[in-house]
């Protein structure tokens, strides 16, 4: 039960995650990505929650499809800028593409479109329309074929994750893979037009008949007929847009043609019904809009055969004029099940944790956990949405907290607990285990009796609490006492850390490197570091001095090329890599004037330097250092900036109230003067 709940969860502080993401300016959702890189696979595997939701459903869910947009913005916002390798590391994998297009909402497909084709090449296209295809072919075969029970939902599935990245994928690298997409089409004809059918008599239990309209009567969630019908749908609808990929190529007579042909016996057979026991190209004709210029490419094709199959689609033309699209017993009963659908208890919920979390800022509730992590966030949650909270700024709530005040937590005990119950907090609280442990001064708990009834002494009045006395461990579970979880996190962290060496390596322009001692200089200090007094060293040689020379203008330049290596990591930082683009305009631009008169490099070696930087392996590191180096400037400039403020008004008042500007001085002198004449 434990670990069922810990997975919604994650699930739930995933999303909110990225949903503060999304929310950040674009320079500081570019630093923060670089500097936490764990932020990118929070990313993908929220996508991957909401893709697996929004395909598994029995029915589309509109509303829940709405948590990707902030994960279609921050990526159409790092694409923008000019450098999708760092979107790239968003959905890292061909899957996590199709969970973009699977969990996007309707209004963000032209947003998704544009970032495939960024994303996208014509390789990975070819591997995911390969993998898809092959899925299908795999269905089509009897021994891969799954449990029957479960052989409706897994056909709607992968048919809606098909149709979702088949309507965003670029068309001009549909149009180069047009062998799989017909072997595609081909194996979706065959489920629909045979093995669904059969799976439909194996559910029934009958083999002799198929899906009645009697069947239909009473849909539920849970039953087989609404799966079989709303997978045969999701079928539908995935060989429509094959068919449109297709358009124009010989292909697709030939991805038709066993389909053609079962048309053309049903036709003479007769007693068929809408979407429970006709073809797919009997449904697509009543119910597709795309259907006239399907039927023309038919046409033309098939006529070049010798007028084989002219009537099948002269017959299937006068069905589609004559009779209205989407109707039949089986559309009207989903129309009824869809009506008939009420909003869930959990989408109910979570749309009120939703409105509860808005009350409280996001911006003071991160900023106050930064500084006290050890409140945790849900706590933080229920101290700012108490009424003495409201509308205070993230410093005046830690000056608070530092100074042990937390509102009014006598009023609003009862309302805390059902906050806490239905809020949901942005970061996974932490699980204290069980202890025997006294409770900490922080939390409310009831002190234990005292066993002390009156102590008539000195410390008499002192506030005595007999919680605080340390009390005697009662089990020991080996010979070491075990290391508490927050000290164990502790030295894992630090076991893990990046050493200092690490971050003075050459590679890095941004490291502080230590003086170094050489031997006889080293000989001339004492224990404590300081110099020697000692005899005066003979002059050097002049091929010594030459020697010298050329090392320290060695050093020079090679502290240049440091400079100049950060002044362009920088730019870099700011501007993107469009700023180092070779057309005419981005040369002609200001911040490429500057960066010209700062580096003293021409436009050839600018752009050199970026295309280096691209294959660079350490690329990330460096961008990550150029941001914190660039933070650590700005907050030791403002340091400067306070500190400089209180000398001068320490020395204002230092001139204000110093000894030569009392009256008592002036009148002393007065007083000696006039004794003195």
């Amino acid at each position: 039960m434990a670990a069922a709940d810990v997975v919604p969860k994650q699930a739930q502080d995933s999303h909110q995650l990225v949903e503060s993401l999304s929310e950040l300016p674009t320079a500081d959702l570019v630093r923060f990505t670089l500097q936490k890189p764990d932020v990118a696979r929070v990313f993908a595997s929220s996508l991957h929650l909401l893709a697996v939701e929004a395909a598994s459903r029995p029915l589309p869910d509109t509303s829940g499809s709405q948590l990707a947009r902030g994960h279609v913005d921050i990526l159409a916002r790092l694409i923008e800028r000019g450098d999708p390798s760092l979107a790239r590391k968003f959905v890292p994998t061909q899957g996590s593409l199709l969970d973009l297009a699977a969990a996007a909402p309707k209004e963000s497909t032209s947003a998704v479109a544009s970032i495939l084709e960024r994303l996208l090449d014509a390789t990975g296209v070819k591997e995911i329309v390969n993998g898809l295809s092959s899925q299908f072919a795999g269905i089509v075969s009897t021994e891969d074929q799954p449990d029957v029970n479960a052989f409706s939902s897994v056909v709607r599935t992968l048919a809606r994750l098909s149709t979702a990245f088949l309507l965003v994928c670029p068309r001009r690298l549909l149009k180069a893979n047009l062998g799989p997409l017909q072997t595609w089409v081909r194996a979706c004809a065959q489920i629909y037009d045979k093995t669904l059918p059969q799976a439909a008599r194996k559910l029934a239990g009958d083999a002799t008949s198929n899906l009645s309209e009697t069947d239909l009567s009473n849909l539920s969630a849970q039953s087989w007929q609404l799966h079989w019908l709303t997978c045969r749908v999701d079928l539908l609808q995935l060989v429509s847009a094959l068919l449109d990929s297709l358009v124009g190529s010989f292909k697709l007579v030939d991805a038709l043609r066993e389909s053609l042909a079962d048309t053309d016996k049903l036709l003479n057979k007769g007693g068929y019904s809408t979407l429970l026991n006709s073809t797919v190209l009997l449904d697509l004709a009543a119910t597709s809009d795309s259907w006239p210029s399907l039927r023309s490419e038919l046409l033309t094709n098939v006529s070049r055969k010798k007028g084989q199959g002219n009537e099948t689609m002269a017959s299937i033309d006068t069905l589609a004029t004559s009779v209205p699209k989407f109707t039949g017993a089986a559309w009207d009963a989903l129309h009824r099940f869809v009506t008939s659908q009420t909003p869930e208890p959990a989408r109910t919920a979570a749309r009120s944790v939703r409105n509860f979390a808005g009350s409280v800022s996001e911006e003071v509730l991160a900023s106050v956990d930064s500084i006290l992590p050890h409140y945790g966030m849900e706590r933080l949650r229920v101290i700012l949405s108490r009424p003495s909270f409201a509308g205070q700024s993230a410093e005046m709530v830690i000056q608070r907290l530092l100074e042990g005040d937390e509102g009014e937590a006598e009023a609003s005990t009862s309302a805390s607990l059902p906050q806490q119950a239905e809020a949901a907090p942005r970061s996974a609280p932490r699980q204290e285990p069980v202890s025997l442990r006294p409770p900490s001064a922080s939390s409310p708990s009831v002190a234990p009796p005292s066993l002390v009834k009156s102590r008539a002494n000195l410390f008499g009045d002192f506030a005595f609490d007999p919680a605080t006395i340390v009390q005697p461990k009662l089990v020991s579970s080996g010979r070491v006492d075990e290391l508490a979880p927050e000290l164990k996190a502790a030295i894992l962290a630090r076991a893990e850390a990046a050493d200092d060496d690490e971050a003075e390596e050459e590679w890095n322009p941004f490291a502080q490197g230590h003086p170094t001692v050489g031997v006889e200089d080293e000989l001339d200090l004492d224990y404590e570091g300081r110099e020697r007094s000692s005899a005066p060293r003979r002059a050097a040689h002049d091929d010594e001095e030459l020697e010298e020379d050329d090392e320290g203008a060695a050093t020079s330049n090679e502290e240049q090329a440091r400079m100049r290596e950060r002044m362009l990591l920088r730019h870099y930082v700011q501007h993107g890599s469009g700023s180092f683009s070779a057309d005419a305009s981005t040369r002609r631009s200001d911040a490429r004037q500057r960066l010209k008169e700062q580096t003293g490099w021409s436009d050839d070696l600018i752009e050199s330097w970026a295309v280096m930087l691209d294959r660079n392996p350490k690329k990330d590191r460096l961008l990550a250092a150029a941001s914190q180096s660039e933070l650590d400037e700005q907050l030791a400039s403002r340091d400067s900036h306070n500190a400089s403020d209180v000398d001068d008004d320490g020395a204002q008042s230092s001139r204000r109230f110093g000894p030569d500007r009392g009256r008592g001085f002036k009148a002393t002198d007065q007083s000696i003067k006039q004794r003195m004449f």
